[in-house]
């Protein structure tokens, strides 16, 4: 993807990646920050610092997970660019991505193409999990969680996350306090177009039914179609295989699952 400025007369351009919003020194009241359109990157923001025929500065956030596909300024002379944190990545044309470090500059001639990006991101929480009942017939609930997140930009269209969560949900079988369950999922989404994403899905999941000897192993595998007929409406094809295996018999089962659906939002 190809995106020009719009004054012809810009020589020099200067991109301050920031993680967080703050006032920039040098400026006078609060910075706004603009999304970019959709066309030209996901999770990013900038607001121009200082715009004169000479020299156009720009102060550009990135979100986590965002990325700036790539593009070319056609009508400069030299590209400056800065991250103000860690954890960003650069790409130029043809050569191999660049990790770059906190205030490492990068410097391009116009009319090259380039694109930057936080690549991967995750987050990550252990603790512990007590659950006691009034009832004396149903056991507590005790053990470990732990819940995290894995996000990694493939590309400006194709976004793939590894996920793992603990929670504890209610039973009707009798005698069963809750159902202890950890899960693990992978994700992959990919955009054909803006308006036409593809998503897989794998899910293995463990079912402890507390106060009963019971285990299920749970699988699932998905595939979902969304098209984005406007802005408001989207349309949803999904078609999800589910297994559950249990060591008490008679609760095993295969599934296959059909689902259409539409979806408005504003």
């Amino acid at each position: 993807m190809r995106a020009k400025l719009a004054s012809a007369v810009v020589v020099a351009l200067l991109w301050i990646g920031s993680a967080a919003v703050a006032q920039t020194p040098g400026t006078s009241g609060a910075i706004v920050l603009n999304p970019i359109a959709a066309t030209s990157g996901t999770g990013v923001s900038n607001a121009v610092l200082i715009n004169r025929d000479e020299i156009r500065v720009l102060r550009v956030d990135v979100a986590p997970k965002g990325v700036r596909n790539v593009h070319t300024h056609d009508d400069m002379q030299y590209h400056l660019f800065i991250p103000t944190s860690a954890g960003m990545q650069f790409q130029t044309e043809s050569e191999q991505p660049v990790q770059m470090a906190a205030w490492q500059a990068q410097f391009v001639k116009g009319g090259t193409t380039f694109e930057y990006s936080r690549k991967l991101t995750g987050d990550a929480a252990v603790g512990w999990l007590t659950r006691d009942y009034k009832d004396p017939s149903l056991p507590g609930i005790g053990g470990v969680t732990f819940d995290a997140s894995l996000t990694w930009l493939a590309s400006g269209l194709t976004t793939a996350k590894l996920a793992a969560k603990t929670s504890v949900g209610e039973s009707t079988v009798a005698g069963v306090s809750g159902v202890f369950t950890r899960e693990v999922a992978l994700q992959v989404d990919h955009a054909f177009r803006r308006w036409l994403i593809a998503t897989v899905k794998l899910t293995r999941g463990l079912d402890d039914y507390v106060g009963s000897p019971r285990e299920d192993l749970r699988y699932a595998a998905s595939a979902l179609l969304t098209y984005k007929l406007t802005r408001e409406w989207q349309l949803k094809a999904e078609y999800r295989r589910e297994w559950l295996n249990s060591n008490i018999a008679g609760n095993d089962y295969l599934a296959n699952v059909f689902l259409l659906g539409a979806r408005w939002q504003r």
